[in-house]
């Protein structure tokens, strides 16, 4: 032991961890705590056996000393993917902080294991010498998991009551979570019950005054965060609302004032959808994390209650349109040309082997202003690759599927001005 304490400091450090896995008891009999005090033992009969553990102990650190600038490369990519999933999955990030350190526990005796367990093998075992630490362990291992179970069951309770009200909702709601608030709560709660229960040592380590402002700065934070999930569960307000023609998310929008809608990721990993506007105002984002679905789920309905108002908007509400619309719902991207004209017939007009368009109605003569020619475009392999559908609107040639009015140069734009213009087609 005399040659552990006479290195550098970095070897009075490991003397003194090491030390702590040694005690002797007033019989004169010396025990090795491979783990800590806190947990079994074994008695060492001689001096030799004692030596060799010691040494083993000594090598593992210096191994350990030496790894640990690399270990260390890993705190950023960890950090960040317990941000990551705190942002997304809080009680599950949670959960994941006594694993981690269970696992840590684990693999730090399975790599000491093969040096120790043959110089133990046969030795007496010996109960914990700190037995105070060990129901110290199981306390805090106890209540965190309680803590867990508790935070579950009030986030269930809450999505319970989220699905209550959307039931009686004509529109479609997405609410925030009140998880993320419960985790934070717990979190500086267990702090503050800490700091209370240990005052007497955290007072002696800083001033009475550091000690009584770190009690009041995480009572405050415990009692904000309990208070807005109380709130939020007392009275939950919907953080994105789509109705049938309007969406809303702290700014509202009609469903035809948006021309583009996308999915883009924020700097710090949160997720968003990004509306742009037929008029050229500004985009606008709308924060799609954090919610009582996931963010992907809540994109794919904002956009499929876009397509849906468009198609609804783009089409005359006549029966002939009503079917029409049926007809287009057949024909989904990449169907190919034979299952196309199984829907709707051989074309009314082909423009080269690439397009096919359909006009409506098929018979008998029509305002131009409700008369539809339905372009459908494939690809190299004579499968759907777009679909419009063409009407005339202050004199322009506009897709009401997309909202865009057709260039005066496009290809297809003498073809379909004509068509839309003249009664008798």
């Amino acid at each position: 032991m005399n040659s552990d304490e006479s290195n550098a400091p970095e070897g009075r450090d490991q003397a003194s961890v090491a030390s702590k896995r040694w005690l002797s008891d007033a019989a004169g009999s010396l025990a090795y705590f491979p783990r800590g005090q806190a947990w079994g033992g074994y008695i060492v009969p001689d001096r030799e056996r004692e030596q060799a553990i010691r040494d083993a102990d000594r090598r593992y650190a210096e191994r350990s000393s030496v790894l640990i600038p690399f270990v260390s490369l890993l705190a950023l990519p960890v950090v960040y993917g317990f941000y990551y999933v705190f942002g997304r999955y809080p009680i599950l990030a949670l959960a994941l902080i006594p694993m981690a350190i269970v696992v840590i526990a684990i693999v730090d005796w399975q790599l000491r294991r093969p040096a120790l367990a043959p110089l133990l093998k046969g030795l007496t075992r010996v109960p914990a010498a700190d037995v105070a630490t060990q129901r110290a362990f199981y306390r805090i291992g106890c209540s965190l998991f309680a803590l867990i179970g508790i935070t579950s069951l009030v986030a269930y309770l809450y999505e319970q009551r989220v699905a209550a009200i959307a039931v009686d909702s004509g529109t479609i709601e997405f609410y925030r979570t009140i998880s993320k608030n419960l985790v934070l709560a717990s979190f500086f709660g267990a702090l503050l019950a800490g700091s209370i229960v240990g005052w007497s040592r955290l007072s002696s380590r800083l001033s009475p005054n550091k000690a009584m402002l770190g009690i009041f700065l995480f009572g405050t934070l415990t009692a904000i965060l309990v208070g807005q999930a109380v709130s939020n569960f007392h009275d939950p307000q919907p953080a994105v609302i789509l109705s049938r023609d309007t969406l809303y998310c702290q700014w509202r929008a009609g469903w035809t004032e948006i021309a583009h809608i996308s999915q883009r990721s924020g700097r710090r990993g949160e997720e968003y959808v990004q509306v742009e506007f037929v008029n050229g105002q500004p985009a606008a984002s709308c924060e799609i994390d954090g919610l009582n679905s996931d963010y992907a789920q809540v994109y794919d309905v904002i956009y499929s209650r876009w397509q849906a108002a468009k198609s609804k908007t783009a089409l005359p509400g006549s029966a002939m349109m009503d079917r029409l619309r049926a007809e287009l719902d057949q024909i989904p991207i990449g169907s190919s040309r034979e299952k196309a004209t199984a829907v709707l017939g051989p074309p009314d007009i082909s423009g080269d082997r690439d397009t096919m368009f359909y006009v409506y109605p098929r018979a008998g003569t029509a305002d131009p202003s409700s008369r539809r020619v339905v372009g459908l475009y494939l690809d190299e392999y004579r499968r759907v690759s777009r679909l419009a559908v063409y009407g005339l609107r202050d004199s322009n040639v506009i897709d009401d599927l997309s909202h865009e009015i057709l260039n005066i140069g496009a290809n297809d734009y003498p073809l379909l001005r004509f068509v839309l213009l003249d009664p008798k087609r």
